[in-house]
């Protein structure tokens, strides 16, 4: 969840952006005043419906504020999935980086 939250707090303010981001069970740090980069990365959510820790809601937010800002988010709510990663999101970030990848 801090990984998820470093990783899209640094990626969506690089000069030149990775290629992907994959955001498991994390939120959106200083999402207030926020502008779109010149180019964005593949970006993954990942949240358990039952997370204990990090709350949903946190993702959701995450993927309002980013989809306002025209990136291309792709999110995936795990249902009775806690504060972890399932098979689900494993198999769904793999994707991700495959096609984030397949033109390198």
């Amino acid at each position: 969840s801090q990984g998820a939250m470093t990783a899209l707090f640094t990626a969506l303010r690089r000069r030149v952006p990775p290629r992907a981001v994959l955001a498991y069970s994390g939120a959106l740090m200083g999402a207030e005043g926020m502008v779109a980069p010149a180019a964005w990365p593949a970006i993954l959510l990942v949240h358990g419906e039952d997370d204990e820790v990090v709350p949903i809601a946190r993702s959701r937010h995450a993927e309002q504020v980013l989809l306002g800002l025209g990136a291309p988010v792709e999110r995936l709510w795990c249902p009775r999935l806690g504060h972890g990663i399932d098979e689900a999101g494993l198999s769904t970030g793999a994707l991700v980086l495959q096609r984030a990848f397949a033109t390198a």
